[in-house]
């Protein structure tokens, strides 16, 4: 069984499905059905159909994958993203995901997923490793390599920087026996090259005034300026007329 809470605080669950049982359903706040959610099934009595992992998406929209050949009739191999209402998002094709269930998923900030079996993922009919990697509308991603093989994966978590954390009961990489937790660096994940911002902003109090002195990067050329105070309040939202404001 999968949990994951959406942005809206309403609760996905992920569980064993069938024809007509539902795998994937959202709940209220108060626990009941939220029915303007289309659950998922399997669509064929004779397919197999067990969500594993649910990855709610910032836009909610929500990433489903585990073991299934079939999601509410539209064919898909363990793997589909579901719009905010239940449907499938036809947009989102990715490759045939063979070998292993799906275990584990992970986002990066530029829409790349992290898509992780118990040891062996198949692209398209070729053996990939036990991690691949999705470009955000689903394709494979060939520029990520991950290491071969790594067993009994059970966990994957994306770090700040990017690093993967990876643990399982028994974990081989690269025909070397590791401990149970295993970090791998991922260099260039993030597209960051002429398009990266230099922008700076500087903000200064100002007791004898009672005011808050702030120097905008007339480069960025900044809009709009909102402070926030330390739990995340809006205090103030203003119009940007000058880069030098107090």
């Amino acid at each position: 069984m999968s949990l994951v809470t959406s942005p809206g605080d309403k609760l996905y669950v992920g569980g064993v499905g069938s024809s007509t049982g539902p795998g994937v359903v959202r709940l209220n706040t108060d626990g009941s059905r939220d029915n303007s959610f289309a659950v998922g099934a399997s669509g064929s009595a004779t397919s197999s159909f067990y969500i594993s992992k649910l990855l709610a998406l910032p836009n909610n929209q929500l990433l489903a994958g585990g073991s299934f050949g079939n999601y509410n009739g539209t064919a898909c191999s363990n793997l589909v993203r579901l719009n905010a209402d239940g449907t499938v998002d036809t947009g989102y094709v990715p490759p045939v995901l063979g070998g292993n269930r799906i275990i584990q998923l992970a986002r990066y900030a530029n829409g790349r997923v992290l898509v992780a079996g118990g040891s062996t993922i198949l692209v398209n009919g070729t053996y990939r490793g036990p991690i691949v990697r999705l470009n955000p509308n689903g394709s494979y991603d060939a520029s990520f390599t991950t290491v071969t093989p790594v067993w009994s994966l059970t966990t994957l978590n994306l770090q700040f920087n990017e690093a993967i954390l990876v643990s399982g009961s028994s974990i081989l990489v690269n025909n070397q026996e590791q401990a149970p937790l295993v970090r791998f660096t991922a260099p260039n994940v993030l597209a960051i090259s002429s398009h990266q911002s230099t922008a700076r902003t500087e903000a200064w109090p100002s007791p004898a005034h009672e005011a808050l002195q702030v120097s905008l990067d007339a480069s960025a050329k900044p809009q709009q300026l909102t402070l926030i105070d330390a739990l995340g309040k809006t205090v103030l939202t203003q119009s940007v007329v000058k880069t030098e404001l107090a």
